[in-house]
């Protein structure tokens, strides 16, 4: 009896050993991040597929305006305002004119692959915003504006599923610029810039 009590307990520990854990509350990543290189340094954030903790990534969508609008996504914590020692990044592209006439296929047209020009006082185009990890901000339309040498070109335009919006695209993009410090227009070179973020018409 007691040789098969001790040979019952080893099967059970090995079973329990092997069985899989069905309630793991892991994140796995979603579909949206960004990567740069920034003053030297290396920055990459990804999004989670179901962002809940605080400092989750996620990528969230915006416009501006009204009849003439501009779209913009970004990749950021959860939490508002983002947290010290996280970064945010924020990419925009106007302007969109007659928007209250403007279909879906308006909107994906607008954000269709090819090459932008950067946004100036007088260029309407792409504009890139950073909050860097001490909570300073970093823009392409900062100081003196200058991007001689940059370049943005949207690699693919793609149809996302997310209900909380009207319409919604998945744009791949990849960039490199000069960011200018908010107040000071002290600059930092940003090299090897790659974003996958949402854009939506909003309701």
């Amino acid at each position: 009896m007691k040789n098969w009590l001790t040979c019952l307990c080893l099967i059970l520990l090995t079973l329990q050993s092997c069985k899989k854990d069905t309630n793991s509350s892991a994140n796995t990543d979603g579909p949206f991040y960004y990567k740069a290189t920034i003053g030297g340094t290396y920055y990459e954030a990804k999004s989670k597929a179901n962002p809940t903790g605080p400092t989750d990534y996620w990528s969230g969508s915006g416009m501006g305006g009204q009849e003439t609008v501009s779209f913009s996504s970004d990749i950021t914590p959860l939490t508002n305002p983002t947290p010290a020692g996280f970064t945010t990044i924020e990419i925009t592209k106007g302007l969109l004119s007659n928007y209250y006439a403007a279909t879906n296929a308006t909107v994906k047209d607008f954000l269709a692959p090819g090459t932008y020009p950067y946004k100036t006082t007088t260029i309407n185009g792409m504009s890139i915003i950073w909050l860097d990890k001490e909570g300073k901000f970093w823009s392409t339309h900062y100081g003196s504006q200058d991007q001689t040498g940059s370049s943005f070109k949207i690699l693919s335009t793609e149809e996302y599923n997310d209900p909380s919006v009207m319409y919604s695209l998945k744009v791949k993009m990849q960039f490199n610029c000069k960011l200018y410090k908010e107040d000071t227009g002290e600059m930092k070179e940003l090299t090897n810039g790659e974003m996958v973020g949402l854009f939506a018409r909003l309701k």
